[in-house]
């Protein structure tokens, strides 16, 4: 049907994660969204190759049949830090983050 929607992840209040080895907080809202919404979630990240520009999709995410809104939104949220490590990991030269993710005081 066409319908999309777009979310940019940022740290600050959510969900405490390890995110390359350092305590940090992911929002929640994309899978509150998702769940919601009964859409299925993709992330995506792009990397530079030369001139162009290459998009790294993950696998579609869907809600499970009779899974709970927390299971969800534990299970999206383990999947997606997991999926941006390994996207980092691949490109390292290529990461970056607009402010300091790993801030000192993550108060929910």
């Amino acid at each position: 049907q066409h319908n999309s929607l777009v979310l940019l992840s940022d740290q600050g209040r959510g969900s405490p994660r390890q995110f390359m080895g350092q305590p940090t907080c992911f929002p929640r809202s994309m899978a509150h969204l998702a769940y919601r919404s009964k859409r299925v979630v993709v992330f995506a990240a792009s990397s530079r190759n030369g001139s162009y520009i290459d998009f790294t999709f993950s696998k579609p995410i869907s809600i499970r049949d009779n899974e709970s809104k927390p299971a969800f939104q534990e299970r999206l949220l383990t999947t997606y830090v997991q999926w941006l490590e390994g996207c980092v990991k691949r490109y390292p030269e290529q990461y970056f983050w607009l402010h300091d993710l790993w801030k000192k005081n993550h108060s929910a």
